[in-house]
């Protein structure tokens, strides 16, 4: 019975002593720091959080883990930026053709709906 209660909490144990991914050490940007870490299962692969994002370092050094939050802010940034450029347009239309597209009565049939009649002379 033991044993079966060892082979249980086995990967409880486990999961309870992982060690955190250890700082190799820091970078600053834009008056914020951001801590370097390196993985626990592979010590090459240095990784940084940045508002709850794992942003990977394109290689183990301080100088590419520099780059790497630059460029992720940057693009969220710009995509931030293309979001908010384009809200208005599609906010409360009913129609994103140009004017005078919708001009008139489209008929999407040949023959007339009400009368069943051939439209076409």
């Amino acid at each position: 019975m033991t044993r079966r209660l060892a082979l249980a909490l086995l990967p409880l144990a486990a999961c309870a002593t992982a060690t955190p991914d250890p700082q190799v050490g820091s970078v600053s940007h834009g008056g914020d720091t951001y801590a370097i870490h390196a993985s626990a299962g592979d010590p090459s692969v240095w990784k940084l959080v940045i508002d709850g994002q794992t942003v990977l370092c394109r290689a183990a050094t301080e100088r590419d883990c520099y780059w790497s939050p630059v460029n992720f802010l940057a693009s969220r940034a710009a995509l931030d930026d293309l979001l908010a450029e384009h809200r208005p347009v599609f906010a409360g239309k009913r129609s994103i053709a140009p004017r005078g597209l919708n001009r008139g009565r489209a008929r999407a049939h040949p023959r007339d709906s009400r009368r069943g009649q051939d439209v076409r002379a």
